[in-house]
C-alpha cells in the first residue's frame, strides 16, 4: 500500500475545498479513506469509515465542524477495522477526538489567508491525530506506536508474513467495497450516495 504523507492530504483537501466544486461528506470520506490506505497495518475502516464519515458530516450544521466529526469518526472506524481485516492479530486505539477546526478556520478568515494554508494546516491536524492512534500485535503484545507508519517492527515481521497479511487485507477491502456498491444500487436513498448543501460560505472567499 502506498504511503500517503500530510502534503498528499493537503493537496486533496486543497482539491475539495474549492469555489466551484464545494466540499461534500461525500468527497471528504473519500479523500480521508485513501489517506488512510497508507496506513500500516492494513484496517477495514478505509471502507467502512465512508459512511460514518458522511454521516457525521451530513449530520452537524456547522460545516467547520463536521469537517472535525467526519474526521473522528473515520478515525474510530479505522480502530474497529483494524482487528476485524487482520482476524485479531492487531487490535487499534483510536487516537483522542480531533479538535480546534472551528478556531483554525476563523484564524484563516480573520487573518485573509489562502486557502492554501488552511488546507495545509487542518491536514497537518489530522495527521498529528492519527498519529496518536496505536495498535497492539496481539500474539507477543507487541505496541505499535502508530497508525501512519509504514513499516512493522521487526520483531512482529518475525512473527508472520507481512505480505500475505497485506494481500489477505486487500482481498477483505475489496469484497467489503464489492458488498457496499452492491447495497448502493440496491438502495437510491442510501445515505452514501448523498451530497451535502454548499461548503460553508466564507470557504468561498478562501481562494
Amino acid at each position: 500500500m502506498p504511503f500517503k504523507s500530510k502534503n498528499w492530504l493537503a493537496a486533496q483537501l486543497a482539491g475539495v475545498i474549492g469555489n466551484d466544486d464545494p466540499l461534500t461528506g461525500k468527497k471528504l470520506a473519500n479523500t480521508l479513506s485513501k489517506f488512510s490506505l497508507g496506513i500500516l497495518p492494513p484496517t477495514l475502516g478505509v471502507v467502512t469509515g465512508k459512511v460514518p464519515a458522511i454521516q457525521a458530516y451530513n449530520a452537524t450544521p456547522d460545516k467547520i465542524i463536521g469537517i472535525e466529526k467526519a474526521v473522528n469518526a473515520f478515525a474510530a472506524q479505522n480502530t474497529a477495522g483494524m482487528s476485524i481485516i487482520t482476524a485479531g492479530l492487531f487490535v487499534g486505539t483510536a487516537p483522542p477526538p480531533l479538535k480546534g477546526t472551528k478556531q483554525l478556520f476563523e484564524f484563516v478568515k480573520q487573518n485573509n489567508l489562502k486557502k492554501e494554508y488552511l488546507c495545509k494546516t487542518l491536514a497537518a491536524a489530522i495527521w498529528i491525530n492519527w498519529t496518536l492512534g496505536r495498535s497492539t500485535f496481539t500474539p507477543i503484545s507487541i505496541p505499535i506506536p502508530s497508525w501512519n507508519i509504514p513499516f512493522l517492527p521487526v520483531a512482529v515481521q518475525d512473527e508472520i508474513d507481512t505480505a500475505q497479511l497485506n494481500r489477505d487485507a486487500q482481498v477483505a477491502i475489496q469484497q467489503e467495497e464489492y458488498k457496499q456498491q452492491i447495497n448502493d444500487q440496491a438502495d437510491p436513498n442510501n445515505p452514501r450516495l448523498l451530497d451535502t448543501e454548499s461548503f460553508f460560505e466564507e470557504t468561498n472567499r478562501i481562494d
